[in-house]
Order: structure tokens, then sequence, then C-alpha cells
């Protein structure tokens, strides 16, 4: 087997190194508790599952772009921009000015219409459903389940106890963390550029075309690819 091949353990890089960054990859560290692959690569690489569906999850963190090819089961991967499937060009959303200090408590369940626009961070002892094409420009703590419309821009982060579904074309800038589960739709995209952001739940199921610059990880199951909805 190719000596690059047996450094990643199974995983299949499809682009070539130089001999001194493959020393590079086998430098094993983990915060997670299993292996890291660190790749100092600032260009874009790819990553493809094993053949075997044995294999253990796959644990990654590089840099630049990463386009990871579908279906993978993994528990982290972390990288300026990871993009999952069919990525469409990225366009940059305008930025919003935030709003400090402005808050706003509420109590039961509540829905957002579509085409809302909420100024400053939002706390909901529920659930929480927002329309599509609304604007949140501040950060969300939830009691229970969050759904976000698609097409819908959140300029802070996402907090739920419950699950969390961020629907097709959605935007959120900030980090996402649920105690049950993410999902991430089609075209959804999670971080900026200059501001990475983080996906961590015990369960993770990313849909074709979606994108994170930063950090996904899944303690229990991470799973990346097409129709994940029906996987709920």
């Amino acid at each position: 087997m190719n000596p690059m091949l047996k450094a990643v353990s199974g995983l299949i890089l499809l682009f070539p190194l130089p001999t001194a960054l493959q020393a590079h990859l086998r430098r094993f560290h983990n915060t997670l508790g299993a292996p890291r692959r660190v790749v100092p690569f600032d260009t874009h690489s790819t990553l493809a599952a094993p053949h075997s569906q044995d294999h253990e999850p796959v644990s990654m963190h590089t840099r630049g772009r990463l386009d990871v090819k579908l279906p993978l089961h993994f528990k982290r991967l972390a990288a300026d921009e990871l993009c999952f499937g069919d990525c469409a060009p990225f366009q940059p959303a305008p930025a919003w000015p935030r709003h400090p200090g402005t808050q706003s408590v509420r109590t039961g369940d509540v829905k957002l219409d579509d085409g809302s626009h909420t100024h400053g961070d939002l706390f909901v002892h529920g659930d929480l459903h927002i329309g599509h094409h609304a604007r949140i420009n501040g950060g969300i703590t939830v009691d229970g389940d969050v759904k976000v419309g698609a097409g819908t821009h959140i300029s802070g982060g996402i907090i739920a106890r419950g699950t969390l579904f961020i629907g097709p074309g959605a935007r959120v800038s900030g980090p996402l963390l649920s105690h049950r589960q993410v999902v991430l739709s089609p075209r959804s995209v999670i971080g900026l550029w200059h501001q990475p952001a983080s996906v961590t739940a015990p369960k993770v199921l990313l849909d074709s075309g979606c994108r994170v610059f930063g950090c996904v990880a899944a303690s229990e199951h991470g799973w990346a690819g097409s129709n994940v909805g029906s996987l709920q």
C-alpha cells in the first residue's frame, strides 16, 4: 500500500503532499479521544471515506478548504472551510451591525413569521420556529427545539437543549450547540471566513451542499450524506 495511505489509516486524501508534510500526518493528537490528523496545507483538499463500511468515524483537522465527498461517517472535522458534497459557489452575505445589550425573553413556544426582523438576543423557554427569509440580529438560546426556515439569516449563534434544524439556504454566523441533534440542510452556511464557528451535538447530520467555516463535532454519531432529513 502507498505509504501516504498508511499514514492516514484508511482515509483517502486526494491531493499530493511533499515528504515533509507527510511527516506531519504521522503526528497524531486528539482533544476528543480519537486520533486527529493534522495537515498543514493551505489549499483545496478532498476527503473521501474508505471503501470498507467498517471503518472508524473520521477525525481530521486541516487548513484551507476541505471538500468532503459523501457519504461519510465522522466524529470531528475542522478546516477554514468545510464543503459537504456539491457546494454552490459561495456568496458572502452583507455584514450586519450587532446590537449589544438588547435582549428578549419569551415563555412558551414561539413562532417568528416569514420575513420578520428581530434585533437583539432572544431567549425562549419552549420551542422556537423561525419562518422563511427572516432576519435575526443577535444570538438565540432555547430550552426546546429550534427550526430555522429556508433563507433565514442569523448574525449570532444558537444554543438549544433539543434538536436544532437549519433549513435550506439559511445562514448562521455564530456557533451551533445542541444537547441532542443538529441537522444542516442543503446550501446552509455556518460561520464566516473571518469568524470561524463550530457545530457541536451528540448527533450531527449534514446534507449535501451545506458549508461550515470552522469545526463540526459529533460525540455520538456524525453523518454527511444526501437527504439526511429523512434520518431524523
